[in-house]
């Protein structure tokens, strides 16, 4: 799709072909897997190897460093075996201050080891959060310094959340092998829904859209689906009739839209403490 995300991708493709890391930072959903992948695929790099870095670091450590087993054979690590290829790095700020500097340090001599790998870092952040807020190691930000994107929320990106409405129904009609029409007043309460989850949780909503629906999406599978996503859509009377704790979930999220999720000024709408 044209617009930021065709951009974002031209950025990190100049930053990723000229060092071969990059660090993408920025909250759940908004794209930053798709992103390595495509970079993965544009620079024709041998495999695509994908690490949590929230698991045991010990095991870790063995998996990408390789070891000696109980008879003295040693097996390669991650980063012998996917030489050529890409490494990407999930939850990298989650790992030990001293983990951390190790990686960094191993990073910087790649080339010492022989190894032509492209290695790049994931960090999640919470919604809400538009300045750098990486908590990592000195070297490790270091190591990806003038080499890091922050990738902007959904909701930053009106023009492109159309395009994305558009794609996924389509997509997912030619999937579900379905016809089905959607008009353009559910259109509209599709894009501009503010989507915590950014664009998988609005590509999760359109499947299930699609998935219930026969011959056309109307405003009553909109606010079933959404209910039972805890995601409250407006039917064209107001709102529809829910429990007294749904509706209340309605009316605090309405109150951290307005006040951009500050809690203390929604609180203070809202008349609680």
């Amino acid at each position: 799709h044209k617009g930021y995300f065709s951009q974002a991708l031209n950025q990190a493709l100049r930053l990723a072909e000229k060092d071969q890391r990059i660090l993408f930072y920025g909250e759940q959903g908004v794209g930053k897997r798709t992103l390595v992948q495509l970079i993965h695929e544009s620079l024709q790099r041998k495999s695509l190897k994908f690490i949590d870095c929230e698991k045991n670091e010990d095991i870790l450590e063995k998996n990408l460093f390789g070891y000696r087993d109980e008879y003295g054979v040693f097996h390669k690590g991650i980063l012998e075996e996917q030489d050529g290829g890409t490494l990407v790095f999930l939850y990298l700020d989650k790992l030990s201050e001293s983990f951390q500097k190790k990686l960094a340090d191993i990073f910087e001599r790649l080339s010492d080891y022989g190894l032509n790998l492209c290695i790049a870092g994931l960090v999640e952040i919470e919604s809400g959060r538009s300045v750098n807020p990486l908590k990592m190691d000195k070297k490790l930000i270091y190591y990806f310094q003038n080499q890091t994107m922050f990738i902007q929320p959904l909701k930053k990106r009106q023009q492109e959340c159309e395009d994305l409405v558009n794609y996924f129904f389509q997509h997912y009609c030619n999937v579900l092998q379905k016809k089905l029409f959607m008009s353009s007043e559910i259109k509209s309460k599709l894009i501009q829904k503010n989507y915590k989850g950014n664009i998988t949780e609005l590509k999760e909503l359109i499947e299930d859209l699609v998935t219930r629906a026969t011959d056309e999406i109307t405003l009553n599978h909109l606010v079933s689906v959404g209910s039972s996503r805890n995601m409250y859509f407006e039917n064209s009377v107001g709102i529809e009739l829910m429990t007294i704790r749904q509706a209340e979930i309605v009316l605090i999220q309405k109150a951290l839209i307005h006040t951009n999720e500050n809690r203390t000024k929604a609180a203070r709408i809202l008349g609680v403490s």
